[in-house]
């Protein structure tokens, strides 16, 4: 798990505070580079996992070891599927399907 102690934020959207609360994405472009909540994308790319992006872009902020374990149940959580759709998906038999 990478918390990206080392990783600072760089530079600040001048509309990060419009943007925090009506926007998951904001991404800024300075020069050559692009940044995301002030952030290097090619930093995040390079030290960040998923879950810690995902958590950055809509809380505004990175988040600590104990919100990253937070939101990886979260996320966990909602990978489930319904009962409905298990049970629709389950009367389709592999060898009886016709390949695509």
């Amino acid at each position: 798990m990478n918390l990206l102690k080392n990783l600072k934020e760089k530079r600040r959207s001048p509309c990060r505070h419009i943007c925090r609360h009506h926007c998951y994405l904001h991404g800024r472009s300075y020069g050559n580079d692009l940044h995301y909540r002030g952030y290097d994308i090619t930093e995040l790319a390079k030290h960040a996992t998923f879950e810690e992006v995902a958590y950055l872009l809509i809380h505004g902020e990175l988040p600590n070891k104990t919100q990253l374990q937070a939101y990886h149940q979260k996320l966990k959580g909602l990978r489930g599927l319904p009962d409905a759709l298990k049970k629709y998906l389950s009367r389709f038999q592999p060898a009886r399907t016709q390949w695509m």
